[in-house]
């Protein structure tokens, strides 16, 4: 049985015994999926951030690439964010 086939299967055992399930964190079989905020891709081997992260990481790194000082909490959530 393919995997798909074996997933539909298990979601229709799940729906029989009326175990609660959650569409928006189900996902079929995948090779490239998002958790935990990284994309892990099996095809190319590899485990990357986001478009989205890597845009909001460049535009904060570029805010600070001006500035002469920094507050220390500013400091902070780059440091956290990084």
């Amino acid at each position: 049985m393919d995997c798909l086939g074996s997933f539909a299967t298990l979601l229709k055992v799940f729906m029989s015994l009326w175990v609660p399930t959650v569409t928006s964190k189900t996902m079929g079989p995948s090779q490239v999926l998002e958790f935990t905020g990284v994309v892990l891709d099996s095809n190319c081997m590899e485990a990357r951030l986001p478009e989205y992260k890597l845009a909001r990481i460049r535009q904060l790194l570029i805010s600070f690439t001006n500035c002469r000082s920094a507050r220390l909490v500013d400091l902070q959530s780059l440091i956290g964010t990084l």
